[in-house]
């Protein structure tokens, strides 16, 4: 082999060690790019886990009769007839002052006759259990979606007496505290105003009862 050829073959040899070097440096880098890289990620995902779940409100409705006595007899009864369970509807609404009332209501049937006394209609009068005070009239019957009253701007719930129970419950007030004033027994109950009255006042909260000093009227 000629001198020539011996320096070519020594200089191809250089620039192989050379480009290989190249290639394990950049190797080299990327490797420690992507670590780098990882554990940034793997530090900014732990930084944003929260620590602990957040703290959620829990709405909760109370009762705040302390003598039932005094208590019912706000209510002003005028009447403390027995009637069976069923004659008892509830109504938890919004009076024209943005006020959220429940109510304990009777109904009672009239009927509008033509000349000829044909029904043309059949009215539906509601009246407070307590007082006797008219809350709203309705030609409906089973659910009530248009009604007349000076007293009831807005009705949010109309139902069975033991819908009262299960309304409170859904505002928050205490499950066992609630089914323990009114059990599911009440609907086998002939009940008075007086007794459905202490039901009233220790399920509905003071703020949200209806009082005999309670003005209504009708238009």
């Amino acid at each position: 082999m000629d001198k020539r050829k011996q320096i070519q073959i020594v200089s191809l040899m250089s620039a192989a060690l050379v480009l290989s070097g190249v290639v394990l440096d950049r190797i080299s880098d990327n490797r420690e790019k992507n670590r780098i890289y990882e554990d940034t990620v793997i530090e900014d995902t732990i930084k944003d886990e929260p620590e602990e779940e957040p703290i959620r409100y829990q709405f909760h409705y109370y009762n705040d009769t302390v003598d039932v006595e005094s208590e019912i007899s706000k209510l002003g009864i005028t009447n403390n007839d027995s009637n069976p369970y069923n004659t008892y509807k509830f109504i938890r609404f919004v009076d024209y002052d943005s006020r959220e009332k429940y109510a304990i209501v009777n109904g009672y049937v009239d009927y509008e006759f033509d000349d000829e006394n044909n029904v043309l209609n059949t009215i539906y009068t509601y009246v407070d259990i307590f007082t006797g005070k008219v809350m709203f009239t309705t030609s409906d019957y089973r659910e009530i979606k248009e009604y007349n009253s000076d007293v009831v701007w807005y009705l949010m719930e109309y139902g069975d007496l033991l819908g009262l129970r299960e309304s409170v419950i859904s505002k928050g007030l205490d499950e066992e505290y609630a089914r323990s004033v009114m059990g599911d027994d009440v609907k086998n109950k002939s009940l008075t105003a007086s007794d459905v009255a202490r039901y009233y006042v220790l399920l509905v909260n003071s703020a949200n009862r209806i009082e005999s000093t309670y003005t209504m009227s009708i238009g």
